[in-house]
């Protein structure tokens, strides 16, 4: 093979490389709003409510949650695509730990560790279109 022949491969490789590395980063003012907050506990129970994040400071994000009457409350980090926090409730088995993967500013996957409990549970978060 000349060197000629090489060098588009090489830059062909280097391109796929280079996009398999990407690190999709938001900023967090970009989740800043209010978004559908879809449940799936651990046991398999599932529910809806809403989730409202807004901005700190830095790359601190703090959420609050409403689920009927009840209430969480979470401070945490938005590190490149993942954002991880610490929430509690008003009552005390609604505290743990929460991380989302970041799909897009308008779409969070996240799952949860709950104190006391067994097993992960699921969250997904969707912003709510504002209306015109």
């Amino acid at each position: 093979m000349s060197g000629r022949s090489i060098k588009p491969l090489f830059a062909v490789v280097v391109a796929v490389w280079l996009q398999g590395t990407l690190v999709f980063a938001v900023e967090p003012k970009e989740l800043v709003g209010t978004f559908t907050s879809k449940v799936t506990e651990p046991d398999g129970s599932t529910y809806e409510g809403t989730c409202e994040i807004t901005h700190k400071a830095g790359r601190v994000i703090d959420m609050v949650w409403h689920y009927g009457k009840q209430r969480s409350i979470g401070v945490g980090k938005l590190v490149d695509d993942v954002l991880t926090i610490k929430y509690e409730g008003a009552i005390v088995d609604r505290e743990g730990q929460a991380k989302y993967e970041i799909k897009s500013k308008d779409r969070l996957i996240g799952s949860f560790k709950r104190k006391g409990t067994k097993g992960l549970g699921k969250e997904i978060l969707v912003r709510e279109k504002a209306e015109s």
